[in-house]
């Protein structure tokens, strides 16, 4: 936040604050991954770092990698591991999926989904709508340094002037019925039948 420009906030009682900074910058280059966690939270044993170093996909002799030889996914995940150890309940994520390829953006959404369960509040920033849309209820748009649109990705989405109807597949004579149907109710307007799509 940058005081420059006005204005002031205050947190709650009890809110404890982390952030995830894009550049990792808090991660330290010589250290193991296995150390990296474990330096982090020393009164766990090994087996029990190691166990939660696997829930990010770090196994067998992954642990023993040095932080500065890891792909941006992999210091993504320890990152966020961290985040998820610490006692904080508010978490300021910026841009957590830059810079990785589709099935790193995923694995990190699975986990900002897994620090959702545990019960802590995420604050994501993001330039991407599609980074977002799997994992926030609520989105704040800003541009300009105003506030353009917020709300629920499902009213900010939702085009309130057109109908979608999805239905099995149909048969073409049904499927034909049914554009007949359309054309004579239209008046002309264009419509559009497809299949549905899945996302990535």
């Amino acid at each position: 936040i940058n005081t420059n420009h006005g204005g002031s906030f205050e947190f709650g009682r009890n809110v404890e604050t982390s952030y995830y900074d894009q550049e990792q910058t808090l991660l330290h280059e010589k250290s193991t991954v296995l150390d990296e966690v474990w330096n982090r939270f020393p009164r766990m044993d090994e087996s029990e770092v190691r166990t939660l170093l696997g829930t990010v996909l770090f196994t067998d002799e992954d642990v023993y990698k040095e932080v500065s030889r890891l792909s941006g996914g992999e210091r993504a995940r320890i990152a966020l591991l961290k985040l998820m150890l610490s006692g904080s309940n508010l978490l300021i994520l910026d841009e957590p999926t830059s810079g990785l390829d589709p099935l790193g953006c995923r694995e990190i959404k699975d986990l900002i989904l897994a620090l959702k369960k545990r019960g802590k509040t995420v604050i994501i920033t993001s330039h991407l709508l599609s980074d977002i849309e799997d994992v926030c209820d609520r989105v704040i748009v800003l541009y300009g340094g105003k506030v353009r649109a917020e709300g629920s990705l499902t009213d900010l989405l939702t085009v309130s002037g057109e109908n979608r109807i999805t239905t099995p597949a149909l048969e073409p004579a049904v499927l034909e019925q049914v554009l007949k149907l359309l054309r004579e109710n239209l008046n002309g307007e264009t419509f559009k039948v497809d299949h549905p799509r899945r996302t990535l």
